[in-house]
């Protein structure tokens, strides 16, 4: 229907109504006008309900129209309001990019010298940040300078700051060392954590600046052969100086030898194992070297590589470096090859009086003959019995302590083929004992090192003549030595009764345990001594502290050491006492019935086991001439 349709529509109905309601001028008599309203009473029922029925249909449409108005109205001024909330909203809000955040200073520096890097920060919102705090990340080469409220845990700052109206702004200034080694990298991250006051939320900015350690005044070089045969002995000479005009305090070096590396030897030797040397302070302009000798092996064309650093050793052992310096070295193949075993194997731990028997395999690689060809076996004799060596062929030249076969001995060696190969036995005993002490060596190795050479090694291929080598490093097990002795005239537990022992009256002595170790430590060490019947302990013993225990059962002392240190003998002293039966009268007392002493040696990886016999009362070395007779005698 049409809105033209429906106005006219609902103004006829209007005007219908209208005439319902408002009597029309009487156009007849009075008569006829009663006759016409008595009439008119008299319509039916339903044409009231009709008349009704408009009337309600009629109303609710104008009040709709003018409830449709109102709302109109009021949604306008309503939107009109939150589009000026949302713009107020907006202009007043916390925004993160209105938060500038930054780090300046130098992105190229110098190891160990004092750098400065200023932090600053700026709030353009225009409504102040909340609970502001600036954290700050750095490398472990960096140290920071602790300063005012700077709060610094591990690789990280922190730094309150609190609140920052809207336009302010601040700075913070962090100084410190760099230590690293030329070329090293490192970031230094900033980030200001912040909230607006009025909800819940966090915000967060961050900036970062990246250094590089363009210089240290610490100068550390490691000088390494090209290349090398394998199984050769070398040479690493490692080289450091300060360049500054400042000390540097407690400085180490360490070492990171490559694979299949054996070490020999250290000029000065290393203050821990075999790869760090503690330097301690270095003055300006002060230099120093070290020289490691050892030999490598490795297949053909490998490169092996020597790593080393100077710098200061931190809370977690960790080597915080001034400097660094690696080589690689190209392994190559000589011509000759030669291997060597002891007791048909090459690694094994032998002890004291042990025979060693040398096995030295060569042959020609090359596709060359190669002529006058000599074998040298180099070898440490420190620990080893020279007197016996057995050997067959070939001369020990003591000067040098080498064997030495040329082809005067063996005729193969006058040329060798290609594929031509030999073999060479010999043997030794180490010593059954030899000088303990406090200088005595620790961890002792005995090696040998066995050379293959030849004048027509072409040199193309071995342009310094390194020739066909082979390394061997034989362990030798702890030396313990056990010492039980009884003594009457003692100074530090006196003793008393008579000497000689008489039948039923009781005699004191002193019973002593003294125990040395040669070489590598000892673990678990413990000493049991057993006592015969008759034999008592008296509860006195020296020096105190000693971790000693009794068993009355078994009438044995238990003495608990730990770890023998070589060098670092343990003594131990403790006092027994006799009283003789007649059975006994003419005969010495044995105080101790046997000595046994177990341990660990953990350079070997091997059981410790030693023990000693009877000891008697007779003192020979006793200042008390009549303590020397240990008879007893009859009442």
């Amino acid at each position: 229907m049409s809105l033209e349709k429906l106005n006219e529509d609902l103004h006829s109905r209007e005007s219908h109504l209208e005439r319902a309601r408002r009597p029309e001028e009487p156009s007849h008599s009075p008569e006829e006008t009663q006759q016409e309203a008595l009439a008119f009473q008299k319509t039916e029922t339903w044409q009231r309900d009709v008349l009704k029925d408009e009337i309600y249909i009629v109303n609710p449409g104008a009040k709709r129209r003018k409830k449709i108005i109102i709302w109109g109205v009021a949604f306008f001024f309503l939107g009109l309001f939150a589009a000026g909330g949302i713009y107020a909203w907006s202009s007043f809000a916390l925004k993160k990019e209105s938060v500038v955040l930054g780090i300046e200073g130098p992105q190229n520096v110098a190891s160990a010298e004092e750098v400065s890097y200023t932090i600053t920060y700026r709030n353009t919102n225009r409504m102040a940040i909340k609970d502001a705090t600036l954290y700050l990340s750095f490398p472990g080469s960096f140290r920071p300078e602790e300063s005012g409220t700077l709060k610094i845990t591990g690789l990280r700052a922190e730094q309150a700051i609190g609140d920052v109206a809207s336009g302010g702004s601040g700075q913070l200034t962090v100084s410190g060392k760099f230590f690293g080694s030329k070329g090293e990298k490192g970031n230094i991250g900033v980030t200001l954590r912040y909230s607006s006051g009025s909800t819940s939320g966090v915000f967060e900015n961050t900036s970062e600046l990246q250094v590089t350690v363009a210089s240290s005044p610490i100068t550390f070089e490691i000088a390494a052969p090209t290349e090398l045969a394998s199984a050769q002995e070398l040479e690493y000479i490692v080289s450091y100086s300060n360049q500054s005009t400042e000390t540097f305090n407690n400085l180490r070096i360490r070492l990171s030898y490559p694979e299949e590396f054996q070490y020999l030897r250290a000029d000065p030797a290393p203050s821990t194992g075999e790869t760090e040397w503690y330097i301690g302070s270095l003055a300006p302009k002060a230099s120093g070297k070290i020289v490691v000798r050892g030999v490598l092996s490795g297949g053909r064309d490998q490169y092996k590589k020597i790593r080393g650093e100077i710098g200061i050793l931190q809370g977690d052992s960790t080597l915080l470096a001034y400097s660094e310096s690696e080589r690689q070295t190209k392994m190559i193949a000589s011509p000759l090859s030669i291997t060597q075993s002891v007791n048909d194997k090459t690694g094994l731990t032998v002890l004291p009086g042990d025979t060693l028997r040398y096995t030295i395999r060569y042959k020609n690689d090359g596709n060359i003959g190669l002529r006058d060809v000599i074998i040298t076996q180099s070898i440490d004799t420190t620990y080893l019995d020279i007197s016996r060596l057995s050997l067959q062929k070939g001369a020990y030249d003591a000067s040098q302590k080498k064997i030495v076969w040329r082809a005067s001995d063996i005729p193969e060696l006058a040329r060798m083929e290609p594929g031509a190969s030999g073999e060479i036995t010999f043997s030794i005993p180490v010593l059954r004992q030899f000088a303990l002490g406090e200088n005595a060596e620790k961890n002792i190795v005995i090696r040998s090192l066995a050379t293959i050479d030849s004048p027509d090694i072409p040199a193309i291929l071995v342009p310094n003549k390194m020739v066909g080598s082979n390394l061997l490093l034989i362990k030798l097990g702890a030396l313990v030595a056990l010492n039980v002795s009884a003594l009457y005239t003692d100074t530090v537990i006196p003793n008393s009764g008579p000497v000689p022992p008489v039948v039923g009256q009781e005699t004191t002595y002193t019973l002593r345990v003294r125990l040395e170790n040669s070489s590598s430590d000892i673990t678990s060490s413990r000493v049991i001594v057993a006592l015969p019947s008759g034999v008592v302990y008296k509860g006195k013993s020296s020096p105190e502290g000693m971790t000693l225990g009794y068993n009355a059962r078994t009438n044995e002392l238990v003495w608990e050491i730990g770890t023998l240190s070589p060098g670092s003998p343990k003594e131990l002293a403790f006092q027994v006492g006799i009283t003789p039966n007649q059975s006994q009268v003419g005969k010495p007392v044995t105080l101790v019935t046997k000595t046994i002493f177990r341990a660990r040696d953990a350079f070997a990886s091997r059981d410790v086991y030693a023990e000693r016999g009877e000891v008697n009362n007779s003192v020979n070395d006793d200042p008390n001439p009549n303590a020397q007779n240990g008879t007893v005698k009859g009442n």
